[in-house]
């Protein structure tokens, strides 16, 4: 097979590689609304969300104006670089994409249970699901 015919193809219907995020791409393709959640490492999202991003390039057609929000959650304040930086690479794959980006919240947590404890953020968050 000519790999100019495969790379065409690939890139407006399925990856060509065959492993365990297909299915997950599948459902981010068909989804009218899409919630991108991470934690902050290295001032970047996360490398199993990075790989999901990377993956969806070969649907980019498939996920044109979609609704997205974004949720990040790092151990520094959230007037810290770190944020900034995440929310820059969505804000390029929105503008690439035409996604309708719905909200980009980013929490302060140093503990597994510290956002969750926070009344202010869990309203602001139920909040935000209900307007959905």
């Amino acid at each position: 097979m000519d790999w100019r015919i495969r790379l065409s193809s690939s890139t407006h219907n399925k990856c060509v590689d065959k492993d365990d995020t297909n299915p997950t791409i599948d459902k981010i393709a068909a989804a009218d609304m899409i919630l991108f959640a991470t934690p902050v490492y290295w001032w970047g999202m996360s490398a199993q969300l990075k790989l999901i991003i990377d993956k969806c390039y070969c649907r980019g057609l498939q996920l044109k104006n979609k609704k997205v929000g974004t949720i990040v959650v790092g151990g520094s304040p959230v007037d810290s670089i770190q944020y900034e930086l995440i929310d820059k690479q969505f804000d390029c794959m929105a503008k690439y994409l035409s996604w309708d980006m719905l909200f980009k919240k980013s929490y302060y947590a140093t503990a597994r249970d510290e956002l969750e404890k926070n009344k202010d953020s869990m309203n602001e968050l139920e909040r935000i699901g209900k307007n959905l």
